[in-house]
């Protein structure tokens, strides 16, 4: 699918989900099909003041693709809030798993692992979130035409980029620094010890039950804190050669009377950091993540003070 079509399905998914959550705020009576998509408690949650969806929105009928979602609203007053739709990147990477889950959700998994604690640094305390598992095969959206499934991943994006010389040089080379430049590090979190899961990270039959999802195993993969992935030198690399106005200069932003980071104000663009985060900013620095998106929804820059 070219990337016009893509941007004309999501489009379309977007708005369908949006007219769910207006209905649903009115207090309109929902048809069936939306009706079946509510959340009336996750396993393990805490009693909550507002309404979750989860379901399918059938994308092609024909092939059998459907794309997952997650749509929690806003704590409070939702149809005053903006809906913030959130994808996670590769393309490959679960937007439940990740995003809903380890970083804006409503819900941390707490510590043994029997139940859900609030995050009080949700992004839905000033927003709608919708979450997306997109494209085709990743997370619990899926297809039934195979073409779709080897279609996604990291590996793709490279592809999309390079000929297959030059990807199977990136490939070499990327295999060498991981195997014997970077050791036992996490390159997504390059000061926390390493992760070793124990678990096989699928979901368990009642959560499944209570998203409406079929049983279908999941795998989540491990990431964290201070990124060597994607570092800030590469980015205000990238920036540079854009040859973008400065309206405002770099400068420090802070959060609780602290430094959360720095910031740079470009004409069309705000580029910031965030101390001490990585790949997951808000899975670390979840007050400072929360302080840039209510930046961002105000369209103000980031406190200096």
């Amino acid at each position: 699918m070219d990337k016009f079509k893509r941007q004309i399905l999501v489009a379309m998914v977007f708005a369908w989900l949006l007219g769910l959550l207006s209905n649903a705020s009115h207090g309109v009576i929902l048809n069936e099909e939306e009706e079946a998509d509510r959340i009336t408690a996750l396993p393990g949650q805490p009693n909550v003041s507002f309404q979750q969806f989860s379901g399918y929105v059938t994308v092609n009928q024909a092939v059998g693709r459907a794309l997952f979602y997650w749509l929690t609203e806003a704590v409070h007053d939702p149809l005053s809030k903006p809906l913030v739709v959130w994808l996670n990147g590769g393309p490959g990477c679960s937007s439940v798993a990740y995003g809903a889950s380890e970083e804006i959700g409503p819900f941390r998994i707490n510590k043994t692992a029997s139940g859900l604690n609030f995050n009080k640094f949700s992004w839905n305390t000033v927003a709608n979130l919708l979450f997306l598992e997109t494209p085709a095969g990743v997370g619990f959206s899926y297809s039934n035409r195979s073409s779709d499934l080897f279609d996604t991943g990291d590996r793709r994006t490279g592809y999309e980029r390079l000929n297959k010389k030059e990807s199977d040089e990136c490939e070499s080379l990327y295999s060498y620094a991981m195997d014997k430049e970077f050791g036992n590090i996490d390159q997504y979190n390059i000061y926390a010890p390493p992760c070793n899961v124990n678990s096989d990270g699928s979901t368990s039959s009642p959560t499944r039950h209570s998203m409406h999802l079929p049983h279908r195993p999941h795998h989540p993969n491990c990431s964290g804190d201070v990124d060597s992935v994607v570092p800030v030198t590469a980015t205000r690399y990238s920036l540079a050669q854009l040859k973008l106005a400065t309206k405002v200069p770099w400068y420090p932003w802070y959060v609780k009377k602290q430094v959360g980071g720095w910031t740079e104000v470009y004409e069309g663009l705000t580029f910031a950091t965030v101390r001490g985060a990585g790949h997951e900013v808000p899975l670390f620095k979840p007050r400072a993540a929360l302080e840039l998106f209510k930046s961002f929804l105000k369209g103000k820059p980031l406190p200096k003070s």
